[in-house]
Parts: structure tokens; C-alpha cells; sequence
């Protein structure tokens, strides 16, 4: 599905991220002590301690955040089901045997280089 352009839920251009709650809170740290601009929610945060893939998806989608997950098994197969039917700013799946450090570097050239546009409806595995 093509994004939505100017239309209705169409997304900042500054990434924003959310974070689900099987997401280290060590890389969300480290990216905040690396630049504390970077607009970033950890599920606590946000209250998505219980919160299905699916809600998760919608709320980051309500927000205009890429979601940032370490579940590689059951979300990219909700994502693929969520943008059947709305856009997403995007998913950033990252390995859960990644080093903090390159996943804190990666995000964070993800951050300062991308434009949000970029990511609608895309999902990419960390490491790059």
C-alpha cells in the first residue's frame, strides 16, 4: 500500500520512536544520553506493558512513531497485516543479540539522517 502523502495520517518529518515492551531500556538510555532530542517513549512510558502488537502499531501510527521492537517472530506478521489497512511510520525490528552499542549507533544514524517520509510502511532489521 502506497503511503497516504499529505492526506490524513501522514507523518512528521522528525522521526519519533516507540518502544514496545520487549525493548531494552539500555539502548532507549543510551540514545537519550547520545542526544537528548531524540524523541523516544519506552513502553513503560507509554503504558504498552500489556498491549498487543496490533494497538501497539495503531498507537505509534496515532503518534507518528516508528516502533522499535526486538520481536522478530509475531511483528513483522502484524505489521504486514496493519498496513493492509492504515499507514505505519515504520518498524525497526532490531536482533536481540546486537550489541547495546551498535544498536544505539544504528538507531541513532537512522535518526539524524532519515526523513520520516523514508519510513512509512516500512519494516528494517537492525543491524542494518
Amino acid at each position: 500500500r502506497a503511503p497516504s502523502g499529505g492526506e490524513e495520517g501522514s507523518f512528521p518529518m522528525t522521526l519519533k520512536f516507540l518502544c514496545d515492551a520487549d525493548f531494552r531500556r539500555a539502548i532507549v538510555d543510551g540514545l537519550l544520553h547520545l542526544d537528548p532530542r531524540i524523541d523516544i517513549r519506552s513502553a513503560d512510558e507509554a503504558g504498552l506493558r500489556s498491549v498487543h502488537d496490533l494497538n501497539v502499531l495503531s498507537i505509534a501510527a496515532d503518534q507518528g512513531r516508528i516502533v522499535l521492537t526486538h520481536d522478530r517472530r509475531a511483528m513483522p506478521h502484524h505489521f504486514a497485516r496493519f498496513i493492509q489497512t492504515r499507514d505505519s511510520a515504520g518498524v525497526i525490528v532490531v536482533a536481540q543479540n546486537v550489541a547495546v552499542r551498535t544498536a544505539i549507533e544504528e538507531i541513532y544514524l537512522v535518526w539524524a539522517g532519515d526523513d520520516a517520509n523514508v519510513w512509512v510502511n516500512r519494516i528494517s532489521d537492525i543491524p542494518l
